[in-house]
Parts: structure tokens; sequence; C-alpha cells
């Protein structure tokens, strides 16, 4: 502030622009919350957004919520749409892992005889009708189980089920009370539990 201008302004310089501030007002605020709210909401729903079918796919791959009793017919259909995809998707990957032990097998296969063949085809066939999205979608919605429990339960009879439901489900959430999560003499009372908790 030079000697020459009143104490209650401030000249403001930098990068080739000069302001002049008055102290001594208020500084207009008109639509500077709106703005602030604005600016949230953009940086929340760019962080903190799950996409509708994330939401819809984590959903059907909850044993107590698979019915989708609350969806419409057409969100339920594009839950089953979106499950069969990334099951196909998930096969395929596991098909592809597998290929180079069955080329070992192959010379097995032409040792078998041709009966063998059509008898395993017609069986195969069976089991198409009745893999595992079927089954797990006829399978009856239980309310008072833990999903990744049931899951790690069913893992041998869902290979691919269980797989989707472990990246899809298993996201750690916490949910607490704002006053005890902000409050210090509280939270240093429960750290220690919440340590032993992630051991």
């Amino acid at each position: 502030i030079s000697t020459n201008v009143k104490a209650d302004v401030v000249c403001i310089e930098g990068k080739g622009s000069k302001q002049v501030l008055n102290i001594s007002e208020p500084i207009k605020v008109d639509g500077l919350v709106i703005s602030v709210l604005e600016t949230l909401d953009i940086a929340l729903n760019k962080y903190w957004s799950v996409s509708p079918d994330v939401g819809l796919f984590a959903t059907i791959l909850d044993p107590r919520t698979k019915k989708l009793k609350k969806f419409t017919e057409a969100e339920r259909q594009r839950a089953i749409a979106l499950l069969i995809d990334r099951y196909e998707i998930y096969n395929v990957n596991d098909n592809n892992e597998n290929k180079s032990e069955s080329q070992n097998d192959a010379d097995l296969l032409n040792n078998k005889s041709i009966m063998n063949m059509i008898m395993e085809d017609e069986e195969s066939s069976d089991e198409e009708e009745e893999n595992e999205i079927n089954i797990y979608l006829k399978n009856k919605a239980n309310r008072d189980i833990l999903p990744l429990s049931w899951w790690e339960n069913n893992e041998k009879k869902f290979t691919f089920l269980s797989k989707m439901a472990k990246e899809y489900l298993a996201i750690p959430v916490t949910s607490t009370d704002n006053i005890i999560l902000f409050n210090a003499s509280l939270s240093s009372t429960s750290r220690p539990e919440l340590v032993s908790l992630h051991k």
C-alpha cells in the first residue's frame, strides 16, 4: 500500500492486470453460493457417481435382492442381460486359459468311441440349459444372509458368478454418525477397535 492511497483500498497486480479492491466494503457474493454448489455437484458426480448399470448389476448379484422385486420389468431384463454379458466374458476368458490344457487332452478324445462322444454332447447340451445364471436366479432369495459369505459358500456351484460377485460386491463401505466421525475424543478411543477389525 503506497502512502498516497487510502488504507481501505488495496491494489492487486498480477499477470498483466491491475485491480483495485476496496476492503472497507463487503464483497458482492451474488450467485456465489449457487456457483459453489454447482462446483460441488460436478465434483460429486465425477468422483462418487455409480453408473446405473453397475448398481443394477450389483443388485442382481446380491443373493438377498436378486429377484429385483422393486424394479420394473425393463430393469429386470436389463439386469439379466448385463449378467449374461458379463458371464460370457468370464466364461470366454476362462476358456482361453484352459485352451492350452485342452489341447493336451485332444489326443484322449481321438481314442474315445463314437457312442461316448455322442452321449457327452447330449449331456453338455442339458448342462447349457441349466447354466449358473439360471440356477442362481431360480434359487430363493434369502434376506437373512451375508452376501459375500453366501458367495464363498457357493463358490464351487457358481464358479463364474462368484468371481463376479467378489469383484462387484466386495467394495469396503463405512457408515457412521457424523458426530462420531468428526469428534476427536470419540474417534481416538474407537481407533484401536477399527484397526483390529482390519487385521
